[in-house]
């Protein structure tokens, strides 16, 4: 509903979270497209609304600025002993 998707709420090939995951490949381009109509911030409001379990994605340099995190002293600075992730990636 929060979507403006009335139509897949009854859709027998999306029951069950196994025939969504099925449906990916068709599910996706339709999601993203209503995605892209509002802004992040708009989302989260309506769907936290809605009572769907809903969460912005960040990126380091949000992690990184949440004032919350540094005030609970999660943030902590280390030596890299070398690009030991970089050499494990290749």
């Amino acid at each position: 509903g929060v979507l403006g998707a009335a139509e897949l709420i009854d859709d027998p090939r999306l029951l069950t979270n196994g025939l969504r995951t099925e449906q990916h490949a068709q599910l996706e381009p339709l999601l993203e497209a209503r995605f892209r109509t509002r802004g992040a911030d708009d989302w989260l409001a309506e769907l936290s609304a809605a009572g769907v379990p809903c969460a912005p994605i960040r990126d380091m340099a949000d992690v990184a600025a949440d004032e919350h995190l540094a005030e609970r002293g999660m943030l902590h600075s280390m030596q890299d002993a070398g690009d030991w992730l970089g050499r494990a990636l290749d």
